[in-house]
């Protein structure tokens, strides 16, 4: 039973194989950047774009890319 437990762990944090690093598991509190995405601003436009829309959708796309590079720190061997 021993040899068994060992071997998840060793599958589960990338450690029993050297080229599996990039498929060990992650926690959940390293995915809480995603969870902490305030609710988008930006709505459907119908031709052009206001800044007012331009500005909700950038603020947007800022928290999708600061909540992924969080969450990337976390996850980087």
């Amino acid at each position: 039973m021993d040899q068994i437990i060992r071997q998840k762990v060793e599958e589960l944090d990338g450690s029993r194989n050297p080229g599996a690093k990039s498929r060990a598991a992650v926690r959940r509190a390293d995915l809480a950047g995603l969870l902490a995405m305030p609710v988008a601003t930006a709505v459907a436009a119908s031709g052009a774009i206001t800044d007012a829309q331009f500005n909700a959708l950038l603020a947007d796309v800022k928290a999708i890319r600061q909540a992924l590079d969080q969450i990337a720190g976390k996850v980087k061997p």
